[in-house]
């Protein structure tokens, strides 16, 4: 199993969260805020999918211009640093939606059997670091995040 820790950093506890995109990403973020109890996630926004995920419906991106007010943070559920550069523009030029209220992060992947209460070993997040590579920006801002 995959897991990618979601940024508690950037998002208050007891927040209403947005999900973009509703793929194993978007999923992996799901579970780890519904099982630590951190934050209610309102919906998921994709254009390509249209099943929910644990009882929680996926709408499309156009929900956000109507629905202001149900959310406090759009997560965007992506490891990949251009998509989540252009979700971002896209949320912000076409659908006007203010920079803070956007979550977008390089995301460090764990590869994991029973997720993420077994990620302790020093070894282990630098074996995931080393397998990403040397010269990578999502490398970079999560060894800031593990050593914060």
């Amino acid at each position: 199993m995959i897991d990618i820790i979601f940024p508690a950093d950037k998002i208050k506890k007891g927040s209403r969260i947005v999900i973009w995109g509703a793929d194993i990403t978007g999923m992996c973020f799901c579970e780890q805020i519904m099982s630590l109890k951190y934050a209610d996630i309102v919906s998921f926004i994709d254009n390509k999918i249209e099943t929910g995920y644990r009882n929680i419906r996926t709408k499309k991106p156009e929900w956000l211009r109507t629905n202001d007010q149900s959310y406090d943070y759009i997560l965007i559920g992506s490891v990949n640093l251009k998509s989540m550069n252009e979700i971002t523009r896209i949320l912000t030029e076409e659908y006007n939606i203010s920079r803070d209220r956007i979550v977008a992060e390089g995301y460090i992947p764990f590869i994991k059997s029973s997720g993420i209460a077994d990620i302790n070993s020093p070894y282990e997040i630098t074996e995931m670091l080393r397998k990403s590579g040397d010269n990578n920006e999502i490398s970079e801002k999560s060894i800031k995040y593990l050593i914060d």
